[in-house]
């Protein structure tokens, strides 16, 4: 193998592993599947249930989204962000869409 592809396969490799790492709810990495628990009590914007089938605390007016990381109730993500109202709350956060520059 060169060394440029093994340098970039390296650098792939790292950045799986560190994307796998990273924590966006309050849950232990170490339980998977629906078995996991996770202290919902916490939940400020409710609970959903996540990419993996794990409840989960649900995200909140302007926080960041995704498909791994849902919006609470009253909230959906545009632009990754949680644009709405949420029920728990009554807070409100609303994210526009992008004008286009024909509009």
């Amino acid at each position: 193998m060169k060394p440029a592809a093994a340098l970039a396969a390296a650098t792939l490799l790292i950045a799986v592993i560190l994307f796998h790492r990273a924590e966006a709810n309050p849950i232990s990495r170490s339980c998977e599947g629906a078995n996991c628990v996770v202290d919902l009590t916490r939940c400020e914007y409710g609970e959903v249930t996540d990419f993996f089938g794990r409840k989960v605390c649900a995200k909140g007016p302007g926080d960041d989204c995704n498909v791994y990381a849902s919006c609470g109730i009253g909230m959906d993500c545009r632009n990754k962000k949680c644009s709405g109202c949420s029920v728990k709350t009554l807070e409100c956060y609303f994210e526009s869409f992008p004008m286009s520059e024909e509009e």
